[in-house]
């Protein structure tokens, strides 16, 4: 090791005067250092101990020397002082210097830091500040401290930045006061002031964890709380900070003050935050199906709109057993303003295991006087009636303000097993009979809407019918028209056609892909109408035929019969006469030469014999018309 770095003891073993001319008495101590000599070989009268090492301090180093000093009153005493050096320095030490503490790192405290110290002694600070022994302060930073023998540290401490929902228990070391300070700050202890610890119970830690609520994961309700879990973290809560419980929407809950001995309430959606001597009101309600007491443990009040799930049993008069599970919607009536009211939500503990209580006992009582069969036929009505009142809809509770205004009902059903069974074979029964009996109406309903069916149907066709004759004359009308028109402009219809036919011939061929469908049905519609000219034209020509025909037969006839009437005229009445005095084969003669069969003659005045004449006439005329 190079000589600089290295030191020894001398101790006199006697007195005498060293090659310096410093006396040095027995038992004196002396250190000696490459300053002094560059090797030092002692004298008889000096021993020489272990070399000391050299100390070395960097510039944010320090260290205490304890230094012991011989009394200025030459009283043979010794004072031992605390002496303080900092770096950048090396020295060794003496035989009357002990490094007691160092070196020791400075320290450089940030902007955000502080360093609490205290005072042993009275004395004045670097800044020129006088302190006495036993008190405390802040030194700020930024700044590199190094403390004086007269200073003890405390602690290191850091401003805390906090947010608007985040917060601390401070306690003042003077006065004994806790109080929290709230964000949106970069918090800085005084000097007098410490954090302070605020203890909750085990199972409002575990509720807070929770989100506010706790119980088997079967209960409906525990999924109001899922909102206010804030995270998974299952570390043990800091103590100095705020308590703090995000509410859910319509839930209250209730904060009291072991202090003052007050409470309030703090309705959601709000975050609550606990002073330092305010604790939350755990709350304890009955809950699964059935209820069971205390199966839920919260943190809040659900004000609702809600319903209240419960199965319970009930005997009817006649000792039927029934198991009805049903649900009742539920709201807490009240004025947030009316402080009165807003406490009176929290005077039932369990408002729920409360109120299935009374829808229970309500029932129950209304049941125990209502036979199996009445309540089977109207067991909504008996249930409504009983929780509400008859014509009433909602149930107010004016110790809670509570309120139920509906009932559903899930299910009724027989709690003893052969009571149920027998009830199954009755009501399968009952069913049977009442489907036989739907069925018989059935069939009787599609008869008749078959016989109704059946009418219509006939009437449609006869209705059809006629309209089908009718139309059919009006169509053989028509053709009657259109043969007439034919007949006369065959011809020109005939050579119409044809022109147009070449005409469309003609259009098909420059664009045939395009319009072949529409050629052909213009000259199939053509063809048709040509045939129905024809036809026309051709039952005109039938009926004038028949017509001339008509009319050469009524000339005919008329020609006849004028020639008879012509005929008989010419006989005088002495002619007559002579006929019908004449023999039989005579008569015979002369009427068949006038064309006459047969005669009859009869006797009488000359009115007599005209008469006869005339209806000889009229025969004779119509044997005319028979040949």
């Amino acid at each position: 090791m190079a000589v600089e770095k290295r030191a020894a003891t001398a101790t006199a073993t006697e007195s005498f005067v060293d090659d310096g001319g410093v006396q040095r008495r027995a038992g004196e101590s002396w250190l000696v250092t490459y300053v002094d000599t560059d090797m030092y070989l002692p004298p008889p009268q000096v021993g020489v101990s272990s070399p000391s090492p050299r100390v070395h301090l960097g510039p944010t180093q320090y260290c205490y020397v304890e230094v012991w000093r011989p009394a200025e009153d030459d009283s043979g005493t010794t004072i031992v002082a605390q002496e303080l050096r900092q770096g950048p320095q090396s020295f060794f030490e003496t035989p009357t210097e002990v490094v007691r503490k160092g070196p020791l790192e400075a320290d450089n405290l940030g902007v955000d830091e502080s360093l609490l110290v205290r005072a042993l002694a009275d004395h004045t600070t670097t800044r020129g500040r006088a302190v006495r022994a036993g008190e405390v302060w802040l030194e700020d930073g930024p700044q590199l401290y190094v403390p004086p023998p007269t200073v003890v540290k405390v602690e290191r401490r850091r401003a805390v930045p906090l947010s608007e929902t985040e917060g601390l228990y401070v306690k003042d070391l003077r006065t004994g006061a806790v109080r929290l300070e709230m964000g949106r700050q970069s918090f800085r202890l005084r000097s007098h002031e410490v954090l302070w610890e605020k203890s909750l119970d085990e199972e409002v830690e575990e509720l807070l964890r929770n989100g506010g609520g706790m119980g088997d994961p079967d209960i409906r309700k525990l999924q109001y709380f899922s909102d206010s879990i804030t995270s998974g973290d299952r570390r043990p809560r800091d103590r100095t900070r705020a308590v703090t419980y995000m509410v859910p929407a319509k839930a209250a809950v209730r904060v009291t003050d072991s202090k003052s001995r007050g409470s309030r309430v703090l309705f959601g959606p709000a975050l609550a935050v606990l002073g330092p001597f305010e604790e939350f009101t755990v709350l304890r309600y009955s809950a699964g199906k059935p209820k069971r007491p205390g199966a839920l443990t919260s943190l809040c009040l659900l004000l609702g709109p809600d319903y209240i799930t419960d199965i319970f049993e009930v005997e009817t008069v006649d000792h039927a057993r029934l198991r009805i599970r049903l649900a009742v919607n539920s709201y807490f009536r009240f004025d947030r303003d009316d402080a009165d009211q807003v406490n009176s939500l929290f005077s039932v503990p369990d408002f729920i295991g409360g109120a299935c209580k009374v829808i229970a006992s309500r029932i129950r009582a209304r049941v125990a006087a209502t036979g199996f069969e009445e309540f089977h036929r109207g067991s909504a009505r008996i249930i409504s009636d009983a929780i509400f009142g008859e014509g009433k809809s909602t149930l107010f509770m004016p110790a809670n303000r509570l309120v139920l205004d509906s009932v559903d009902i899930k299910t009724v059903e027989i709690a003893d097993e052969k009571t149920r069974s027998m009830l199954s074979r009755t009501i399968l029964q009952a069913i049977e009979t009442s489907t036989r009996g739907m069925e018989r109406k059935a069939e009787e309903e599609t008869d008749r809407l078959a016989q109704e069916a059946k009418g219509l149907s006939e009437i449609t066709r006869l209705r059809s019918e006629i309209a089908a004759e009718d139309a059919k004359n009006r169509l053989a009308q028509v053709k009657t028209d259109n043969y007439a028109v034919s007949a006369v402009g065959a011809s020109r219809a005939k050579a119409q056609a044809y022109a147009d036919v070449l005409r469309i011939e003609g259009e098909t061929e420059v664009a045939r892909a395009q319009f072949q469908t529409t050629a052909a049905d213009t000259i199939t519609n053509s063809e048709q109408k040509l045939q129905e000219r024809r036809l026309q034209m051709e039952m005109e020509f039938r009926r004038r035929e028949q017509q001339l025909e008509l009319e050469m037969e009524a000339s005919r006839a008329s020609i006849e019969a004028s020639r008879f009437t012509a005929q008989v005229g010419a006989l005088s009445p002495a002619l007559i006469q002579s006929i019908a005095l004449a023999e039989p084969a005579h008569q015979a003669a002369l009427l068949q030469g006038l064309g006459i069969e047969t005669v009859v003659f009869q006797s009488g005045g000359s009115g007599a014999g005209a008469v006869a004449l005339k209806a000889m006439s009229e025969d004779l005329a119509l044997a005319m018309d028979q040949k």
